[in-house]
């Protein structure tokens, strides 16, 4: 690797395990959970009949993140999807999905 350079992405483990280990590439952590506040609300898209309830503010890694998806999903018996920091479950869960996620250790607020 040239000094200086601007790389962005590379698929040599034993590179990405240097890098990590100069500081170069940031560890990417959970943030506890407790620590985290997470809003849960309805999205109703306009001109259809579907709601979707979204839960933002995740501080994860993307296999945690899948990983409380997975759990809220199986709980709503429903289905949905990550987005960045989010969590998309089918159809209007709030309840569920905040009393979920209260007994996993979240903050929630609803809204």
């Amino acid at each position: 690797m040239v000094k200086g350079s601007k790389l962005v992405y590379t698929t040599d483990p034993a590179e990405a395990k240097k890098l990590r280990e100069e500081g170069a590439m940031p560890e990417v952590r959970d943030l506890p959970a407790q620590e985290q506040m997470i809003r849960v609300a309805v999205d109703r898209r306009s001109g259809k009949d579907k709601s979707v309830t979204i839960a933002s503010g995740f501080r994860l890694t993307p296999d945690s993140l899948e990983k409380v998806a997975r759990q809220l999903k199986s709980r709503c018996a429903a289905g949905g999807t990550t987005k960045g920091d989010a969590i998309e479950v089918q159809g209007d869960h709030v309840g569920i999905v905040a009393n979920l996620l209260v007994g996993l250790g979240y903050r929630v607020r609803k809204g």
